[in-house]
């Protein structure tokens, strides 16, 4: 089976960072924006926004905390992952779909500063 999900969008909100478990895991959860412009059937341009659940881990989770903030656009890839749990107050089955981000490519925005594109590039964190 194939599970690839290729996405460009702007975060919602800042990146929290946890550490996860006693080995001190580092784990980011966020929300991208990601847009979708398309035309109705009367010619009008019309806009959808999806707002897609992700998580990074260890380094990857590192960098976004540091380097990436609300807006900034970035671009992911991964694979979906579905998540189940129960729920503690309903004892209901609950699930949610999130990728699970294996790369992360910062995009170049107008307010960039060039030595914080130097010091990515130092770290070989690829721009665009």
């Amino acid at each position: 089976m194939f599970n690839n999900v290729q996405l460009i969008g702007n975060l919602t909100a800042n990146p929290e960072l946890k550490y996860i478990g006693d080995s001190k895991i580092a784990k980011c959860e966020f929300s991208l924006a990601v847009n979708k412009s398309y035309k109705d059937k009367n010619g009008n341009k019309q806009k959808q926004v999806s707002f897609i659940q992700c998580e990074a881990w260890k380094r990857t989770a590192e960098i976004l905390a540091e380097y990436v903030t609300t807006k900034r656009p970035i671009m992911v890839t991964g694979e979906l992952e579905q998540q189940r749990w129960k729920d503690k107050e309903t004892g209901k089955n609950r699930s949610r779909l999130v990728v699970r981000v294996g790369r992360l490519v910062l995009l170049n925005e107008r307010n960039v500063q060039s030595h914080e594109e130097a010091h990515l590039d130092m770290m070989g964190i690829e721009t665009l």
